[in-house]
């Protein structure tokens, strides 16, 4: 199964074929690419911010320059400003042309644009039009004169040949979640003498009202062992691998945990706040030896020695690893307790085992965490993370491990969002850390039952929801002779689906019949599915 996901300022079209996408020529997908970006490459038009429009977004935009070198600087020109920003030129030399240009004949030219917000920024985005090259390297970020840590992500909308050198439109995109940066500096320069500065744009997202949730104990939390002889009751919980030779390494010795994140108990309208950022806090207990490591390991290096693939771990330990949890048999989240049994008897697989998302999206076991003879890796949501202390040296008794768990990945951020509508969130702790007999060489942890340690507790952060994102299909799953698409920021009755079997003729779904399976988040599962269908859901006027 193959599937393509283009996306512009109106709408996402998803692809997906059953049989062969040979038919689908890259003519073709071309002929559709310049559809649906026109300005590229033609008019060299500045591009959009996925939220520009949004109540916390602004602009500045500089058409044509007056001062070509030193302060006052220029201020935006542009009717409809409202990001402020100064831009100067730094280099002597510069000057202003005719046509409004700042241009440099002596040296590379060197700007900076000083920006000032009321608020906090939660994005930059900065455009650069020039004739002649910038230099890519040389963009960066001052915030009290210190330059930040923060490297752009930087891409190119468009180039055209011209008599005086190329007009090119350089993207420089900063992510400054959290930081709660009121005022900064953007600096960039040219690549050498006589580029010719035409035109800035700079979007800025402020940051929105965040509201900070600490649910400050589990409901069930469980030591997850066949050999647990108090299941829901141990004060303490380790975390380790097992070995089957010739088979897999396993996630054996698990902690599992599920959080109430209902609307009534962490008290927040889930409707007006997106999730920002989630935190898992456990404390380590003493009498262990473990190497504590922050990273995570290669798979090559989990392989057999005698396997081709191995590579030795260049770091002492294993990491602590965060994933979802899973059910199996007839138990879900809401029937299973820190009390249930382990499994449905002797031999058979548990009821609850690690969940991780594989690279097709599938959320799927992985309590096998290695499969020798045909080895992938599963991320996890997070790795553990202990502040101020180094890897290699042994873990600290009694001390805080956090997982930060990443919600850049869709799939995650779905696990989340599907977890609050729901009201229930489930994690698995485990290592991949050795022992044996005698030897206590893995982590362990504190549990909700302990009194000589601290619970385990969540902390999430929630902020406004300003996104105008639109619509999009984040998945396309084969169900039976069913299709199911998962659709990301679906406002309820805001959004349109429509398909093709050829790309020309699109036929609407008349009023779809969706399940809400997360906040923003919806599943429409088509029966009447084709061998070769295309996708492509909008917003309504």
């Amino acid at each position: 199964m193959t599937h393509q996901n283009l996306k512009n300022n109106n709408s996402r079209i998803h692809t997906i074929n059953f049989t062969q996408m040979k038919n689908l020529s890259v003519y073709n997908i071309f002929i559709l690419w310049t559809c649906l970006f026109p300005g590229v490459g033609m008019g060299l038009e500045y591009l959009d911010a996925e939220w520009s429009g949004a109540g916390k977004a602004k602009r500045s935009e500089w058409a044509s320059f007056s001062a070509g070198f030193g302060d006052p600087g220029n201020a935006p020109d542009v009717e409809g400003s409202t990001a402020g920003g100064v831009i100067v030129q730094r280099a002597i030399g510069g000057t202003v042309t005719g046509s409004g240009n700042i241009y440099n004949p002596v040296g590379p030219s060197d700007f900076e644009l000083r920006v000032t917000q009321e608020e906090g920024i939660e994005e930059l985005v900065l455009q650069v039009r020039s004739i002649g090259a910038l230099d890519p390297t040389s963009v960066g970020l001052k915030v009290a004169g210190e330059e930040m840590p923060r490297v752009p992500q930087i891409r190119e909308v468009g180039k055209i040949p011209g008599d005086f050198g190329s007009t090119i439109i350089l993207v420089f995109s900063w992510k400054l979640n959290g930081s709660g940066i009121r005022e900064a500096v953007l600096s960039f320069k040219a690549a050498g003498p006589h580029l010719s500065l035409d035109g800035v744009r700079m979007d800025v997202l402020l940051a929105s009202p965040q509201v900070r949730v600490i649910v400050d104990t589990p409901l069930h939390d469980r030591w997850q062992y066949s050999f647990n002889a108090t299941p829901g009751l141990r004060a303490k919980a380790s975390t380790f691998r097992a070995i089957e030779d010739g088979v897999g390494i396993f996630r054996h010795g698990t902690f599992d945990l599920v959080f109430d994140v209902s609307q009534e108990s962490i008290n927040i309208e889930q409707s007006g706040f997106s999730l920002k950022s989630a935190r898992l806090h456990i404390m380590t207990t003493t009498g262990f030896t473990v190497p504590y490591d922050a990273t995570l390991d290669a798979m090559e290096t989990y392989l057999p020695e005698t396997d081709s693939r191995y590579v030795a771990d260049g770091d002492a330990g294993r990491p602590v690893e965060l994933f979802g949890l899973k059910f199996n048999h007839d138990l879900d989240i809401e029937s299973w307790t820190e009390t249930s049994p382990f499994a449905p008897g002797a031999g058979q697989p548990r009821h609850v085992v690690p969940g991780g998302f594989d690279s097709e999206g599938q959320f799927r076991d992985v309590s096998l965490a290695l499969d020798f003879l045909n080895p992938s890796f599963v991320h996890p949501f997070a790795i553990g993370q202990i502040e101020n202390y180094a890897s290699g040296e042994n873990m600290p008794f009694d001390s805080w491990m956090t997982f930060d768990v990443d919600l850049s990945r869709s799939s995650v951020a779905g696990y989340f969002n599907q977890a609050l509508a729901q009201g229930k969130l489930g994690l698995s702790i485990t290592s991949l850390s050795g022992g044996g007999l005698g030897n206590r060489a893995f982590p362990e942890f504190y549990t909700k039952e302990s009194i000589e340690g601290e619970s385990p507790w969540l902390e999430l952060i929630f902020a406004e929801s300003t996104s105008t994102e639109l619509p999009y299909i984040e998945s396309i799953q084969v169900d039976s002779d069913n299709i199911v698409l998962t659709i990301m920021n679906a406002v309820e009755g805001g959004f349109q689906l429509r398909w093709s079997e050829d790309l020309k003729s699109w036929k609407d779904v008349l009023n779809p019949v969706v399940e809400t399976i997360g906040a923003g988040q919806v599943r429409w599962t088509d029966s009447t599915a084709a061998t070769h269908k295309f996708y492509q859901v909008h917003s309504k006027p």
